[in-house]
């Protein structure tokens, strides 16, 4: 299986990978609903911690930890989930993109939580694993090398051993593209992590509030 501009040669199959614009947009979205879904459930939870804890004492309700848990468990359903049921999420789905594995098939439970993996390992790096994208031949992140998994059109599908000739969605590397990526994916974890902090005595002194209103 080779890699080439040309998706129109005879008696081979093209698949079309893709690199950083699409799948940049996509990650932003789903990042969005990851961090709703993460804020409105961590919002509740709090709430009944509170309540079991009496609704007094500010030091029993950590919201920035509770916040990182269930962020973390939310993504990891989020994204195992949908990678497993049919290689997209939600923003890949609105993006006619998906996810499958080298061997042409849709990932596996394992393969999506391997890529998951790779997803933590690709982040801890600088980033450095989602920028790898932007060069390599077949636009695999450190994350599709690790869980073995191409980025590519909805609907397309291939088996071991068919003649497959991989073409780019991007054959010319848009920089301004790849140099907002790496802003974005290097600044945006610190940034929330600064505003988390000081966030969970705020949110523990509004449910405090709410609660003692109530009785």
């Amino acid at each position: 299986m080779s890699v080439t501009s040309n998706p129109r040669t005879s008696g081979e199959i093209p698949v079309q990978v893709y690199g950083m614009k699409r799948r940049m947009a996509a990650t932003f979205v789903d990042g969005l609903i990851v961090f709703f879904l993460t804020g409105i459930v961590a919002f509740l939870l709090s709430i009944l911690i509170m309540i079991g804890s009496s609704y007094g004492d500010k030091e029993d309700l950590p919201f920035n930890l509770i916040f990182a848990g269930v962020g973390v468990l939310i993504s990891l359903l989020y994204y195992v989930g949908f990678w497993a049921k049919s290689g997209q999420t939600i923003a890949k789905d609105v993006l006619g993109i998906q996810i499958i594995g080298t061997n042409g098939s849709l990932p596996s439970v394992g393969k999506a939580l391997l890529r998951y993996i790779g997803y933590i390992v690709s982040a801890v790096i600088l980033s450095l694993g989602f920028l790898w994208i932007a060069f390599d031949d077949r636009r695999q992140g450190l994350h599709d090398k690790i869980a073995g998994t191409y980025v590519v059109d909805a609907g397309v599908a291939f088996a071991p051993g068919d003649n497959v000739r991989f073409y780019h969605a991007d054959p010319d590397r848009d920089w301004l593209w790849l140099v907002i990526w790496a802003v974005i994916a290097i600044a945006a974890p610190a940034a929330l992590l600064v505003s988390l902090w000081p966030l969970g005595g705020s949110v523990n002194r509004v449910i405090t509030d709410f609660l003692r209103a109530l009785v």
